[in-house]
């Protein structure tokens, strides 16, 4: 249970025996690249996509779902898994677990994905932005493993369940939009007002309006508080939109551009490939695999 001799990401074994598996991927790829992971029966994978940007696919007409920087990915076996590198640099902690090694989290994929609340949930590939554990976390962890430390295996499996459950109880997202947490209301209103409509203008006097805020506060504020400009969130809004329709839908590039806010199919492309490293092609060229 591991990346095929295929995948040009250089693997670091950061722990390993017969039923799990801890290891870190990082490298630089020119081009878009697809790779393959086998899942056996009653395995699981967990993808902490740190830096860079991947497609997962679970079997080979599965939804494709995106794991941008900063987001985690949950897949379970049997499965043949396909895994699309997006250009630029990655580092992904992949961990992958037989259902022994934690069998009440086993019980409860089971469970799930015989659920008639939710179908066949569990049939796909599910992705969240990083919530309960964050890269630095994964890099002590793997400094620990580096060591031999004896309590790798325990902090393993919670994070596992961490992982598990912020995928599977979370809506799918493409996770362009990190927030803090502890936004205050009024901001989060509006936030939640420009996730719906991301393709409505959004001048930042708008936005300020909405708040009750000076143009000028607003801005230093919204920056401050979410760690990036209004102006940046809306184009990361209307692009998240446009991958989720690029990879759903047989609509024209231009179209989704419109659609999305953008204006022109070139300002999407840019965007797309300013926040993921790919090109609206490689997205609906991958779709189309499918």
């Amino acid at each position: 249970m591991r990346f095929g001799q295929d995948c040009p990401l250089s693997g670091t074994e950061l722990y390993h025996t017969e039923q799990e598996l801890f290891e870190l991927r990082t490298g630089a790829v020119q081009q878009a690249t697809l790779v393959r992971l086998e899942l056996p029966a009653d395995t699981h994978c967990l993808l902490w996509v740190c830096h860079g940007t991947i497609l997962v696919r679970r079997g080979a007409t599965g939804k494709w779902s995106v794991l941008a920087p900063e987001s985690v990915g949950f897949v379970s076996g049997p499965a043949p898994v396909s895994v699309s590198l997006a250009r630029g640099e990655h580092k992904i902690y992949v961990m992958m677990w037989h259902g022994e090694s934690a069998a009440a989290l086993h019980r409860w994929v089971l469970r799930e994905r015989r659920s008639s609340r939710t179908g066949q949930v569990l049939q796909g590939v599910f992705s969240t932005p990083f919530r309960h554990v964050q890269e630095a976390q994964l890099d002590r962890l793997a400094a620990d493993a580096r060591r031999g430390a004896d309590w790798v295996l325990p902090v393993l499996l919670s994070y596992a369940h961490c992982g598990v459950a912020e995928c599977v109880k979370s809506e799918d997202a493409v996770g362009l939009t990190p927030l803090p947490a502890d936004l205050p209301p009024v901001l989060v209103a509006l936030i939640d007002r420009v996730k719906e409509h991301p393709e409505h203008l959004w001048p930042l006097k708008d936005g300020a309006d909405f708040v009750g805020y000076s143009p000028f506060h607003f801005s230093r504020v919204f920056k401050s508080l979410v760690g990036y400009g209004f102006h940046e969130f809306v184009d990361r809004c209307r692009t998240e939109l446009a991958v989720r329709k690029l990879t759903s839908t047989d609509e024209p590039v231009e179209s989704i551009a419109a659609a999305c806010g953008f204006g022109t199919a070139q300002g999407l492309r840019e965007s797309i490939k300013e926040y993921l490293g790919l090109l609206p092609s490689e997205l609906r060229a991958e779709h189309g695999q499918g």
